[in-house]
């Protein structure tokens, strides 16, 4: 079903709904209604499937290949695929320009995570070392692993120095 409106009532105004910029609980919950991850963490711990139909972890631990369902987008109707992925890591998360100091649970010993293209909607994160607590911590938490960090690149690309040279110059105009 298409919603044309959607209301929340509560007892402030709302600074912000982008949810890498929230800084409050309500706002938080607010970013949680909006905003779906790749899997939700139901009452007993286990991981329910949202964008992503699924996932494994390889037998060193080091690896995790991520299956998205096919047909999700994106709120502008762009197709969620590995591309986005690939994008929000090599141009936003490892650009020390754009992010100068990662997220810890995206690094092991210092290294940001790198991400290997399987297919249109499956890729493997591969880290350094061991990263057990990652699956948890950043698949289904709402300030986690991309979920809400994520936007589409072709959206992006115009805002990046990397597929637009004038992009500085532009962002001061």
């Amino acid at each position: 079903a298409d919603i044309k409106e959607f209301k929340i009532a509560i007892g402030i105004d709302a600074d912000t709904l982008n949810p890498q910029e929230q800084t409050t609980t309500l706002m938080q919950n607010m970013c949680d209604l909006l905003y779906d991850n790749l899997f939700f963490q139901n009452p007993d711990g286990e991981l329910e499937p949202r964008l992503a139909t699924g996932y494994e972890v390889s037998e060193d631990g080091k690896t995790y290949t991520l299956k998205l369902r096919e047909g999700a987008k994106f709120s502008d109707g762009t197709p969620h695929t590995v591309d986005d992925w690939i994008f929000w890591r090599d141009y936003v998360t490892a650009d020390t320009d754009v992010t100068p100091v990662p997220f810890s649970y995206y690094q092991a010993d210092g290294e940001v995570l790198q991400i290997v293209k399987i297919d249109d909607y499956t890729f493997d994160i591969v880290f350094k070392k061991p990263m057990p607590l990652f699956v948890k911590s950043c698949f289904a938490h709402c300030l986690g692993f991309w979920g809400n960090h994520l936007c589409p690149a072709e959206y992006l690309k115009p805002y990046s120095i990397h597929f637009n040279p004038k992009a500085d110059e532009e962002a001061k105009a």
